[in-house]
């Protein structure tokens, strides 16, 4: 898993650096050139929803995402456990609600087709799976990571 992380933290970076090029670019055929590029927009959106939901991912792994911790400062440790166990639970199973909903959104739009860069819409619309896939796979890894320590 730990490549996993790697691999999708050099491509979040990779999307980071395509995006500043083609938004530097855009700015100075806008600005400079007074030849605006149609398709610079739709790609930086792309790219961002993209690194939004691969960031979210590895946010799961390492876990960097919200979380309320008042109620665990007033707990023992195995209530703790038990209660980062039922979290997790709760995480897994929204994101397969999320995946399930995110692969048919992507398959239904796979038809159509986006204005600047022709290719199907749906490509963009499954980052939602498999982001959420991702998600799963790192609170699975958490789940049995945990699990082990304890023993």
């Amino acid at each position: 898993m730990d490549s996993l992380e790697k691999t999708l933290k050099v491509i979040i970076n990779i999307c980071l650096f395509v995006m500043t090029l083609v938004v530097t670019i855009q700015i100075l055929s806008r600005y400079i050139f007074s030849a605006p590029l149609g398709w610079s927009e739709e790609v930086t959106r792309y790219l961002f929803i993209y690194m939004v939901f691969l960031s979210a991912s590895v946010g799961i792994r390492t876990h960097l995402h919200i979380g309320v911790d008042i109620l665990t400062d007033y707990l023992s440790s195995n209530s703790k456990k038990l209660l980062e166990l039922i979290v997790n639970i709760i995480i897994v199973l929204f994101l397969l609600i999320v995946t399930y909903y995110g692969s048919i959104l992507s398959i239904i739009n796979m038809n159509q087709l986006s204005p600047s860069l022709g290719m199907p819409i749906g490509l963009f619309y499954a980052a939602i799976p498999i982001g959420s896939i991702l998600g799963i796979l790192f609170t699975i890894e958490s789940i049995f990571k945990r699990k082990v320590e304890n023993k």
